[in-house]
């Protein structure tokens, strides 16, 4: 079989730990050759049968993989349960991945979005360049990898309630930043809406950016439309889009998306 057919059959992978993250995070560890090969921002569709199959993002590289989740859907609840030796069934990884760019990055990373730029983050210091990170959550419970974060770049803390660090969204300490103009590039997971804002300031100090979009994702590569967003599909042009497909899609960017239906909504009533 080819390496797309191969990628593509869902194969079962044992958990090797489980790792407490803040707040209600937890980290599933396992061996698998695939995820060992991905690049940052790449995804793996896991599959519990019988529960759900959900698109995750790989947020540590390496001989032992992993993937970080949080409770919020019978998948994810089952997942958030599970003990070293259980097993769960992988297919991927998919899509396409951050790209390195000049000398000095900033990554700003909230949610589930932080996982890719973890990922990413190692891999940007391996090249003995620099970066700066916004870690963002809600309330300071929410905050995850700080330890191993600032091993590898300058990390700046922010919760939207001030709790810990500078108080605000990302977006805006985001902006903060990038109205100083000294980054080269700027790579994002975020909520759409606050992407849109951050795109805006980029644009206007000409800074290119990369940003890893979450959209419903029912197949992963490309056939169901469910992930669409202007003329590309996340799953497969993306999750990683960068300046020019951005623009290219920004009139949908943070207004609308689809749900599992099909049905277009604003993303404010998503």
């Amino acid at each position: 079989m080819d390496s797309h057919t191969l990628v593509s059959r869902p194969r079962a992978v044992r958990i090797t730990k489980v790792r407490d993250e803040n707040g209600q995070a937890k980290s599933l560890f396992f061996r698998d050759e695939f995820s060992s090969k991905a690049l940052p921002g790449n995804f793996v569709i896991v599959w519990l049968p019988g529960i759900e199959e959900m698109p995750m993002n790989i947020s540590r590289i390496d001989s032992e993989s992993s993937v970080t989740v949080w409770p919020y859907s019978p998948g994810t609840n089952a997942l958030c349960s599970m003990k070293e030796g259980d097993t769960i069934w992988l297919r991927g990884p998919y899509g396409n991945p951050y790209k390195i760019l000049g000398n000095n990055s900033l990554l700003i990373g909230s949610g589930s979005g932080l996982s890719p730029l973890l990922a990413l983050a190692k891999h940007i210091a391996s090249k003995k360049l620099s970066a700066t990170f916004i870690l963002h959550a809600k309330t300071e419970q929410g905050l995850i990898f700080h330890n191993e974060l600032a091993k590898t770049c300058e990390v700046v803390t922010a919760t939207t309630d001030g709790s810990k660090g500078r108080k605000g969204k990302a977006s805006y300490v985001a902006n903060g930043l990038i109205a100083n103009g000294k980054f080269d590039v700027v790579y994002a997971g975020l909520g759409e809406i606050e992407l849109r804002m951050i795109f805006e300031t980029a644009e206007a100090r000409k800074m290119p950016v990369q940003f890893g979009l979450e959209r419903p994702m029912l197949c992963g590569v490309g056939l169901c439309g469910s992930c669409s967003i202007g003329k590309y599909l996340v799953c497969r042009d993306g999750p990683v889009l960068n300046s020019e497909q951005i623009r290219e899609c920004f009139a949908e960017l943070g207004v609308f998306r689809r749900t599992k239906s099909g049905a277009i909504v604003p993303v404010k009533d998503y």
